[in-house]
């Protein structure tokens, strides 16, 4: 699903591909045809930051912004994260969330969540927010309404950009101070910051940026 969303996307913007077919040409024999066959591959980071920022901001769409911010968080958090589920249903029915995981953690960030600062977090919850403005309080407080005890009371709230950085945080920490939860917000450059991580192979370099946002939010 997320990989053949990435792919079939990425064939729709030859640009993305165009140094991958040079390569099959390169190394293609003098007799034989390249041909770039629909299977699934590893797309690098910088395909993955093309394929994100050929999302247009908006509700036309939002469903590809929901399908590939799925499928990059899988990436980047790998075994940190299990069972992963989109559009997840709650309070039987009455609620969805965008995306759910299980936390799978056990020495990493969202392990030290729970050892070191002590947030409950079986669950991890996303929403994917694709518009062209700023956020506000009414999708804080969609994220947080997500949030029990049983299921816990961390979640990532991604968006395109933000332009008010400190009225964001302040947005979080208020939800915080209600001791209704934990709520991080990444924008594109931040994703684009992990996938370059997770390419690199650097996970404490993941684990330390996910850190900083948490510090952002607790200091």
């Amino acid at each position: 699903m997320g990989t053949d969303f990435l792919y079939k996307f990425s064939k729709e913007h030859p640009q993305i591909l165009e140094k991958y077919k040079e390569e099959l040409r390169r190394t293609a024999n003098n007799n034989t045809r390249p041909v770039l066959e629909t299977k699934i591959r590893i797309l690098t980071a910088n395909e993955r930051i093309q394929i994100l920022a050929n999302i247009k901001v908006g509700n036309d769409d939002a469903t590809n912004f929901h399908k590939i911010s799925f499928d990059n968080l899988i990436h980047i958090f790998g075994v940190r994260f299990s069972k992963p589920n989109r559009e997840a249903e709650i309070n039987d029915g009455r609620k969805r969330i965008d995306i759910v995981f299980n936390n799978n953690d056990k020495d990493g960030f969202f392990g030290q969540l729970n050892t070191l600062y002590h947030v409950h977090c079986p669950k991890i919850f996303v929403e994917c927010k694709n518009y062209g403005r700023e956020i506000g309080n009414p999708e804080i407080d969609q994220l947080q309404t997500r949030f029990s005890n049983q299921r816990g009371k961390f979640g990532i709230l991604l968006c395109r950009s933000i332009q008010d950085k400190t009225t964001l945080i302040q947005r979080c920490k208020d939800v915080l101070h209600d001791r209704q939860g934990y709520i991080i917000v990444l924008d594109d450059n931040d994703i684009a910051t992990l996938l370059k991580f997770k390419e690199a192979g650097d996970e404490t370099k993941i684990d330390d940026f996910m850190k900083k946002k948490l510090d952002e939010l607790i200091m």
